[in-house]
């Protein structure tokens, strides 16, 4: 749409070069009544913005200066205060510039370069800044859509605003007759495109980053450092993903295997704590072996918790069968000795994954009694 409309603008400033803009264009195509028409429409649009513009003054009186101009309070609106001191200071800029436009075409033509510049180092500055010293945060180059309401409406709302940017172009109009003008607006367009692209070229390289960053965060707090398998975190987001499934009537078929590695505080106090840390991986390690097909997470200092879902659920007695001989056979060694206790999901009874969690523990106690440990 913006488009469009920068190819309108293009094709009447070839056609009827010379200032005046719209109107201008209406008077030689359609006679001075309708470019009188066309002349009271842009006033109404520029009185209907200039309070937006003019309101930047105070704004930046504010920022820099404080609460110097914050006298003659006069009311609020929407939790704004109004000073009279900051409207004083509003016109006085304001007739400043209009006499500037009225008394000189080349200093004003002067002033919006500058200004135009200062502009575009400005916004890179602030953004090359905001980029450097906000480290990483969860922002992206995602549109930042309102929660709770529909996208496409709001692309949609955008899009009937965006001709109205056509006050730019009109601006730009005005000055058609002057070539060098015409120039340093083309130079103009052509550093804000440039800084445009090397901006979203930061940006993109800066979000890369950051996601590398979150996805290490990430990765650090779900993996357990002594062992290499799943922490209690990732356990935590595990569950809650069981329930709603479970919430949702999912078909679904898993069982749980809480896990206690017997003898560990015994080895602490006898052997010392690396002792201990090396029972705690040989045991680690004799779980994942069995369990090659699920996940295994360690939920405390020596808990793990295996969730079976598909092959080893299937096959989930003649694992723990297997695992068991093994573990009776470390018996009165040194080798890792641990109690499992096993419980299937039962969709009749469990309305949550913490009731067959809660099953599975009570038999890892019944078999630790057994194994007299």
């Amino acid at each position: 749409m913006m488009l469009m409309v920068a190819n309108h603008y293009h094709f009447l400033s070839n056609r009827y070069p010379g200032t005046g803009g719209l109107y201008n264009y209406v008077k030689y195509i359609f006679g001075y009544d309708r470019a009188f028409l066309a002349a009271w429409f842009l006033f109404l649009i520029y009185i209907a913005i200039f309070w937006a513009n003019a309101t930047s003054i105070p704004l930046f009186a504010r920022y820099f200066l404080g609460s110097a101009l914050s006298f003659g309070k006069l009311y609020t609106v929407f939790g704004y205060d109004v000073y009279l001191g900051e409207i004083l200071v509003t016109f006085a800029v304001i007739f400043a510039v209009a006499l500037l436009c009225m008394k000189s075409k080349k200093a004003t033509a002067r002033s919006m370069v500058a200004l135009s510049i200062l502009f575009t180092v400005v916004i890179t500055v602030c953004f090359v800044g905001a980029m450097t010293g906000h480290g990483s945060s969860d922002m992206t180059m995602a549109p930042a859509f309102v929660p709770d309401k529909s996208a496409f409406r709001q692309v949609i709302r955008i899009a009937f605003i965006s001709p109205w940017a056509f006050i730019g172009f009109e601006s730009v109009s005005h000055s058609a007759a002057d070539k060098l003008s015409v120039v340093i607006i083309v130079g103009l367009f052509g550093m804000s495109i440039g800084v445009l692209l090397a901006n979203y070229i930061s940006m993109r390289k800066w979000e890369k980053k950051a996601t590398e960053e979150r996805d290490h965060a990430r990765s650090v707090a779900y993996r357990d450092p002594l062992t290499g398998v799943k922490s209690k975190n990732a356990f935590a987001e595990a569950e809650e993903s069981y329930d709603r499934r479970i919430e949702s009537d999912e078909t679904i078929e898993f069982a749980v295997i809480v896990c206690v590695v017997n003898g560990l505080k015994h080895i602490n106090d006898t052997l010392g704590h690396k002792a201990g840390d090396d029972y705690i991986r040989a045991s680690c390690d004799l779980i994942c072996v069995h369990f090659k097909h699920s996940p295994v997470f360690r939920i405390g200092g020596d808990e793990f918790v295996v969730i079976l879902e598909g092959q080893d659920y299937e096959n989930r007695s003649d694992i723990l069968n297997d695992i068991n001989a093994v573990i009776e056979s470390h018996v009165g060694t040194n080798n890792a000795v641990i109690s499992l206790g096993l419980s299937e999901y039962d969709p009749a009874e469990d309305t949550r994954f913490h009731d067959a969690f809660k099953r599975a523990d009570g038999h890892m106690y019944e078999r630790k009694m057994k194994l007299n440990l």
